[in-house]
């Protein structure tokens, strides 16, 4: 039993094309396909433009990781 039940953890890396396999081999886990997620950008209730994020979460799970 765990102290708490998570859904999923993230974490923010610089590469993700690096960071796949690393966390892949650390963890002995697989990761989907890195997708980009697209978010945006307000300024004072104004649209601005749009954030396009790469990111790719865990086949394995929970707690699923995601990276981004």
């Amino acid at each position: 039993m765990t102290l708490y039940n998570l859904a999923h953890v993230g974490f923010i890396v610089a590469d993700l094309q690096i960071a796949i396999p690393r966390v892949e081999e650390a963890l002995g886990i697989r990761f989907a396909e890195p997708a980009i997620a697209r978010a945006p950008v307000l300024q004072e209730g104004e649209r601005r433009r749009e954030l396009a994020l790469p990111i790719a979460w865990s086949r394995e799970g929970p707690p699923y990781i995601e990276l981004i």
